[in-house]
């Protein structure tokens, strides 16, 4: 709390003995002030209720001096038993205090003004109508009630589709072409294993049948051997010849001769050469 820099001699200094003295006082009063103000409602209302319940059983009131208005409540004279009858003939002595706990309950009853939003303070979050506006709630209703249409009529279609009776005038109204005949009504007979057997197939179309076979087949065979030519042509020209499974080896080439000969002087001269080394070996021993 917040210091208050005021000289303590000065008259209006909150803290002095005399200062406090008539605050307590300037509140005793207006607190009496209060109840008396109460009480003169409450003595009013009184006096109203009574006299409305004798002017509703033909009793004149009394004739009596004029009270003082600052006259205490509990001062009011109590009506004689016979001057406060009641419609049903009996005398209430409690009426007075009936009537002031009905006026104290009628205050406390009364609805205390309702809050604003000054009162309850500044809010620091969206309240809930800011939440959710009025648009969007709006838009989310007609959106469910476009999906509950659709899915509406979706189920009528599959069950208009589904359903047996709706098919037959579409069919009624088909025109018959000229190849559609009407079946006679099929009669359940017993008859023999050959009679229930299919019709055998004529001969023309078996003879088709096997004719364009057999061309289908000359055609493969066809290609099969134009693609094995193809193969060995190109073997015997870029291939390497294979001498593994006794093929002819390289008795094809351009200079065959030529190449025999080759071959022959090399063998010559290997036969020479390996007399000589033999003569030498042996004259080497000898000596």
């Amino acid at each position: 709390m917040g210091k208050l820099n005021i000289a303590h001699h000065k008259s209006y200094h909150p803290y002095r003995l005399d200062n406090i003295e008539r605050v307590r006082l300037d509140e005793a009063a207006a607190k009496r002030k209060q109840t008396e103000d109460i009480d003169r409602a409450l003595a009013a209302d009184a006096e109203s209720r009574l006299s409305t319940l004798r002017a509703r059983a033909g009793i004149t009131p009394p004739s009596s001096p004029p009270r003082s208005i600052d006259a205490d409540s509990s001062a009011i004279p109590i009506a004689s038993g016979s001057a406060m009858p009641l419609s049903n003939g009996h005398i209430n002595l409690f009426a007075d205090i009936e009537e002031h706990a009905a006026a104290l309950a009628a205050r406390a009853s009364k609805s205390k003004p309702a809050m604003t939003d000054l009162d309850r303070g500044i809010p620091l979050a969206p309240t809930k109508q800011d939440l959710q506006p009025w648009y969007s709630a709006a838009g989310r209703s007609r959106q469910g009630d476009k999906i509950a249409e659709a899915r509406r009529q979706r189920d009528l279609a599959r069950q208009l589709k589904a359903d047996p009776l709706s098919s037959i005038p579409s069919h009624l109204k088909r025109p018959l072409h000229p190849h559609d005949t009407i079946l006679p009504p099929q009669t359940h007979s017993y008859s023999s294993p050959q009679q229930s057997q299919k019709t055998p197939p004529s001969s023309a179309s078996r003879e088709g049948r096997l004719a364009r076979e057999s061309v289908e087949r000359e055609r493969a065979l066809a290609l099969l051997r134009r693609k094995q030519r193809e193969q060995k042509q190109a073997e015997s020209v870029t291939a390497t010849p294979s001498t593994v499974n006794g093929g002819p080896g390289y008795a094809d080439v351009f200079n065959r001769r030529e190449v025999e000969d080759a071959h022959r002087e090399r063998d010559r001269s290997w036969r020479h050469r390996r007399w000589e080394d033999d003569g030498r070996d042996g004259h080497r021993r000898r000596h």
